[in-house]
């Protein structure tokens, strides 16, 4: 799976004309290697342990840069830092308010649906659902 994604991505930034460096390959290899959405700390943390001399300033432009030409998704968490996912494909996530942990999530409707048309000649290009609660694990321990 991860050989597959790798693949994807190597495919992806030919077609946005963008190297495959050593340090883009490390980032998105960490990020591709997990479900959890981890933020730019994380991920720097992770690529430091093979590129010490990696920085977090280029772990943050590089992943910003592959958001920006969709090869990875930026999950904005309110009142929290951006999140991120190597999963392009349109799904929903689940963020608990609690431990602030962001899981993905299927909601049929939400992956089907067509893209609106808003009107005034604005053109919607992509569309976004973060849903909010408590999780299970959350919900089941006695810190409620």
């Amino acid at each position: 799976m991860i050989a597959d994604k790798l693949t994807n991505f190597r495919n992806s930034c030919h077609d946005c004309n963008l190297k495959v460096t050593p340090q883009r390959l490390a980032i998105y290899s960490v990020l591709a290697a997990t479900t959890a959405h981890p933020d730019v700390e994380t991920i720097y943390q992770e690529v430091a342990k093979t590129m010490p001399t990696i920085s977090v300033d280029t772990v943050y432009r590089t992943l910003e840069q592959f958001s920006d030409h969709n090869i990875i998704m930026k999950i904005e968490v309110i009142h929290n830092r951006a999140r991120y996912d190597a999963n392009v494909m349109r799904h929903a996530h689940f963020t608990c308010t609690r431990c602030g942990r962001i899981i993905d999530v299927q909601v049929r409707e939400f992956e089907k649906m067509k893209l609106p048309r808003i009107g005034c000649g604005h053109e919607v290009e992509s569309a976004h659902m973060q849903l909010r609660g408590i999780c299970k694990d959350c919900k089941n321990s006695n810190n409620l």
